[in-house]
């Protein structure tokens, strides 16, 4: 794409047509887009801000109790790992740490941090859908995703590990899609220093890392890039990773925290599959979901998790749309040997597509069927959506 390229499609391919823009006609596309931002703005951040205004005013689970009295016992003195353990991971202590810090011993404070973490995070989503699919399939996107992540229908809790995780997989996938297009090297280090984030929320976070990882390493077999370039990617999002979350275990080990390392679950999981006596004592996940599937077989499981895919029957149908339409277009552009006329976009519908197919079979990890375990499909499916928007907007176009 040239630096000139306009990010809708249909004026993009009106400027190809044309080797200038008259004044005036530039003046009205740029009041017609500022008219199409308005009203997403006016309607996405309705539906944000009546979600929010929901969860502000109905009361938390019991995890939510449990975080913000573990933050504020730290607060108040207590040695963590001593006199207080917190029951959250790492990144929903911290976050709850946060809240209660500014504003007091209550849940307010933690739900206006996922709120402006979510927020900044639909901004993101907006630039980077905008950049790769256009304006019209950005604006569809971003309200789509403010509608499902602030329902009440899955989302009526605030401070919940999964509105916190979600928002560092949109964020750091939307900087993947910033590095892809313009190659500077700081998105990637950004993109890693946000994403590492995610599973010291919840684990199931690692579906935007492990859909990143994946997409990496397939461009050279894919010949989308060189080796050469792959390992500097590589290398730029395991620098960020590494210059986020290092500094806490510098701090846990170094000031003898008694508190379990970030990503110690990915040692026991490991743990658990290595053939030794050692290996049972660590054997926690393999036994959670062992023993969760024998008290809640998939005769059962399956029913219920149908049933809440039905519910997200516009996401999920967009979703699949954009990965069969993206099938159905590289046979035939490779049995015909026409190359793609936006291959960066036709690319990364590999990246969100990974990283929807596995938001949607993480769910399927727990026994139990909680509402808020379907929020982060949700998220991926609407960033997925925009590549079968784009190309119904070219087509109008």
């Amino acid at each position: 794409m040239t630096r000139h390229r306009i990010r809708d499609r249909r004026h993009h391919q009106r400027r190809s047509a044309a080797p200038a823009v008259e004044p005036r006609h530039r003046f009205a596309l740029l009041r017609r887009e500022g008219v199409i931002i308005a009203v997403t703005v006016v309607l996405a951040g309705g539906m944000f801000a009546l979600g929010k205004y929901i969860e502000f005013n109905s009361p938390g689970a019991y995890d939510a109790g449990a975080y913000v009295y573990s933050a504020a016992h730290v607060l108040n003195g207590a040695r963590l790992g001593v006199d207080e353990l917190p029951s959250a991971q790492p990144g929903t202590f911290m976050a709850n740490l946060l809240g209660v810090w500014l504003f007091g011993y209550n849940d307010t404070g933690p739900k206006l941090v996922q709120m402006l973490m979510q927020l900044g995070a639909l901004v993101l989503m907006f630039l980077a859908m905008r950049k790769v699919f256009g304006l019209s399939p950005a604006c569809i996107g971003v309200f789509l995703a403010a509608t499902y992540l602030s329902s009440p229908l899955i989302a009526k809790f605030g401070n919940v590990k999964e509105q916190f995780m979600i928002a560092c997989m949109i964020a750091g996938v939307s900087l993947i899609i910033f590095h892809e297009y313009s190659g500077r090297w700081f998105y990637a280090v950004l993109a890693g220093a946000v994403l590492v984030w995610a599973p010291l929320f919840k684990q199931t976070g690692l579906s935007a890392v492990m859909a990143t990882g994946l997409f990496v390493l397939a461009q050279p077999i894919l010949r989308h890039k060189t080796i050469g370039q792959t390992a500097r990617q590589t290398g730029l999002l395991l620098a960020g990773a590494a210059v986020s979350v290092v500094p806490m275990y510098v701090w846990i080990l170094g000031w003898g925290i008694q508190w379990g390392l970030p990503y110690k679950w990915v040692y026991d999981i490991l743990a658990a599959l290595w053939p030794s006596a050692a290996a049972a004592e660590d054997a926690v996940a393999t036994s959670y979901v062992t023993e969760g599937r024998r008290l809640v077989p998939l005769s059962v499981q399956t029913p219920r998790v149908l049933r809440y895919y039905a519910l997200f029957i516009l996401p999920i149908t967009l979703a699949v749309g954009g990965i069969v339409m993206r099938i159905g277009l590289w046979l035939r552009d490779r049995k015909a040997q026409i190359p793609s006329p936006n291959p960066v976009r036709d690319r990364l519908v590999l990246l969100l597509g990974l990283w929807w197919i596995l938001d949607m079979a993480f769910v399927w990890i727990s026994p139990r069927s909680y509402e808020e375990y379907y929020l982060p499909l949700n998220g991926s499916a609407a960033m997925l959506a925009g590549y079968i928007l784009s190309l119904y907007f070219d087509k109008l176009a």
